[in-house]
């Protein structure tokens, strides 16, 4: 899996994929999270896999000492599948991530306003 060490897009970059009645309301919020997902579907297993990037930037006062991934699908009323995590990184390095929470919440240990998310 490779790694994203800075931003590729903001949401300005973004608003020319929207419809135009979304284009400029995206622009008006800049500092939303902005989620990129690459998946493969395998049919014969039944499977998905992909990467997920996440792109945040904290416009609150304090410091953001971890981020938490809900991850809905490990939620047992789900009964239909689950996420695995292969590896976190923040900045292009791996980081000790945490399942928590039944295995539904990630925590993500966080230095920076830039989390790079790599999953299965």
């Amino acid at each position: 899996m490779s790694a994203i060490s800075q931003p590729s897009a903001n949401a300005s970059d973004l608003s020319t994929t929207l419809t135009p009645s979304f284009q400029e309301t995206i622009t008006q919020h800049a500092d939303v999270p902005l989620y990129q997902i690459e998946t493969q579907l395998n049919p014969e297993t039944l499977t998905i896999t992909g990467n997920q990037t996440i792109i945040l930037t904290n416009t609150e006062e304090v410091s953001l000492d971890k981020i938490y991934v809900h991850l809905y699908a490990n939620a047992a009323h789900f009964n239909e599948g689950s996420i695995a995590i292969d590896d976190v990184q923040v900045d292009g390095q791996v980081v000790d991530s945490q399942l928590e929470r039944d295995e539904i919440d990630l925590n993500i240990p966080h230095r920076d306003v830039v989390l790079s998310c790599c999953k299965n």
